[in-house]
């Protein structure tokens, strides 16, 4: 915060910068207004859109009346007034890339401010700045950061306290809270303000909270994911053991043992295979908000404003609790990352996203996913505390990923060989394909019995044959000779990473293969219906 600008002010320093969020210049206001009310000095503001230095009348930061006609640069015609007071300039420090000449005028104002004795402070405020390497020696830096989940929880608390027609409990009211966490202070009072005069119920001012937020994260790349529709992923039971090693790091007595969760998880392998979906079923199990980013749309018009959409997006994740920070594809964010195109805007985010993985402590994990690791810069591949590998799913998966699947449309009751026969037809097939063709035998279903005169009140029974008949109509990727080169090579470095799935230890196990063929006596026959309980694991539960 800005408790500390008395002390900088007390070991000399006359310059200093600040960042604040536009929506927070009432809260900038009133802080200085304290500090010049205890220094016993005047508080003045100017941004590019005033001819006059506004003179700041009223304690709580508010009442601006003009007070000095600037003439020329606003630093050099500050010093040269010699009047003492705190001055809080806006729009100057925000763009010296664009103007070298500015940089010129806060060292020369620094050193004239330095050697007078009008008692004269300069603060300079953006909502994001970067310092040039040479300046650093001559201001200090602070910032208005978001507000942490306790001060928002109080701020919504003194807000609603103010409105007593809205009636609420403890659980709304921290769905409130949630909802206005990752925006400024003075963002989440306009906010409420604009809500309430259309909400009757705290629900519908939280709804309206997430929909402001979400079209205003979304213009940044960024987006708060939905609850996954599935309970779990099939055949993933090694992936699991991770997210529950993960979620138990995150309780308060790992951190009483001075341990903590991973800071990022990697999530590799043939596209189709679940990747996606598990960083949803991730953030379900450990009790995280999910929020999904596009690499591509963080990189603005100019590296400031790049760098600015970056800051915001690690700046979000840091004050909203517990938080999955998710890229998928994440390789095709380090395409040219080391070359100067776009004046090295992607090498810069790169190295900001670098320092952020290794030096963080909010309790924020960040899960990519990529199809081709020799895509990623090998100083990023290191900073993943866990890899896993996703390929094709064995007999035993497939058998769970075909049961998460007819589960959701049908009745069934396969027999052992019948089940064979499934999973033989589906062999090669991604749990991505598997799942779109029950989709679309469900689809079929339908259409055929509303065709006929109207559907049952219960669901429909899954046949045998309409699922090979659907597999016959489609050529899986791993048939395809793009595609199969593709995951050839991807396959070729898989040893690298830890595997998703454990050994097939299923009764649909497939045998050991001998030197003329299957060994025919391990193969068992069944013609009674089975179904094999799909084992639950600890992620579909709800935290």
């Amino acid at each position: 915060m800005l408790n500390g600008w008395k002390q900088f002010v007390q070991n000399g320093d006359v310059i200093t910068a600040v960042r604040c969020a536009v929506c927070d210049r009432p809260y900038l206001l009133r802080q200085f207004a304290q500090f010049a009310a205890d220094l016993k000095l005047p508080l003045f503001f100017w941004n590019p859109a005033y001819a006059e230095i506004q003179q700041v009348q009223r304690s709580d930061g508010r009442g601006l009346s003009p007070a000095h006609k600037v003439n020329g640069a606003v630093l050099p015609f500050v010093v040269q007034i010699n009047q003492p007071g705190i001055f809080l300039v806006e729009g100057v420090i925000g763009d010296l890339e664009d103007n070298p000449s500015r940089s010129f005028e806060i060292r020369n104002a620094y050193y004239d401010l330095q050697q007078s004795q009008g008692n004269q402070f300069v603060v300079l405020v953006d909502d994001y700045f970067d310092i040039p390497l040479n300046l650093h020696p001559l201001m200090s830096v602070l910032e208005i950061p978001l507000p942490t989940r306790s001060e928002v929880a109080q701020q919504v608390k003194v807000s609603l306290a103010a409105i007593p027609r809205i009636e609420h409990d403890s659980n709304q009211q921290r769905s409130l809270v949630q909802a206005c966490a990752g925006l400024p202070r003075g963002e989440i009072d306009l906010v409420l303000n604009r809500g309430v005069a259309v909400s009757p119920t705290i629900d519908s001012l939280t709804d309206y909270v997430m929909q402001y937020k979400t079209k205003k994260l979304q213009g940044r790349g960024i987006t708060l994911l939905p609850k996954p529709d599935v309970q779990y992923a099939g055949g993933l039971d090694l992936l699991y053991e991770t997210l529950e090693k993960i979620r138990l790091l995150l309780q308060p007595e790992a951190e009483q043992r001075n341990l903590r969760p991973p800071r990022a998880v990697l999530l590799w392998g043939i596209p189709g295979t679940g990747k996606s979906l598990v960083a949803k079923l991730a953030a379900k199990h450990i009790g995280a908000t999910l929020v999904a980013c596009d690499w591509n749309k963080l990189v603005g018009a100019t590296i400031r404003e790049s760098m600015s959409n970056l800051d915001y997006l690690l700046n979000f994740v840091g004050r909203i609790g517990t938080a999955i920070l998710f890229f998928d594809e994440f390789e095709k964010a380090f395409l040219g990352w080391n070359s100067s195109a776009e004046g090295g805007v992607s090498g810069k985010l790169a190295g900001r996203l670098l320092s952020w993985m290794q030096d963080h402590t909010e309790p924020v994990i960040m899960f990519a996913t990529i199809n081709r690791l020799e895509m990623l810069p090998p100083e990023m591949v290191r900073r993943f505390d866990y890899t896993h590998f996703f390929g094709m799913p064995h007999d035993g998966a497939m058998y769970q990923i075909f049961n998460l699947h007819l589960q959701k449309y049908f009745r069934y009751s396969f027999t052992e060989t019948e089940w064979r026969t499934l999973l033989r037809e589906y062999r090669g097939c991604s749990p991505d394909e598997i799942g779109k063709a029950v989709k679309r035998v469900a689809d079929k279903t339908y259409f055929d019995q509303m065709n006929s005169g109207g559907i049952d009140r219960e669901l429909p029974i899954a046949r045998l044959q309409d699922l090979v008949t659907e597999r016959e109509q489609f050529v899986p990727a791993t048939a395809q000779r793009d595609i199969s080169n593709q995951i050839a090579a991807i396959l070729n470095k898989a040893d690298y990473a830890k595997p998703v799935s454990s050994a097939d230890n299923s009764i649909f196990a497939r045998p050991p293969q001998q030197l003329m063929g299957i060994d025919e006596s391990a193969v068992r026959t069944a013609t009674t219906p089975i179904f094999v309980p799909v084992p639950r694991h600890p992620a579909v539960e709800d935290v």
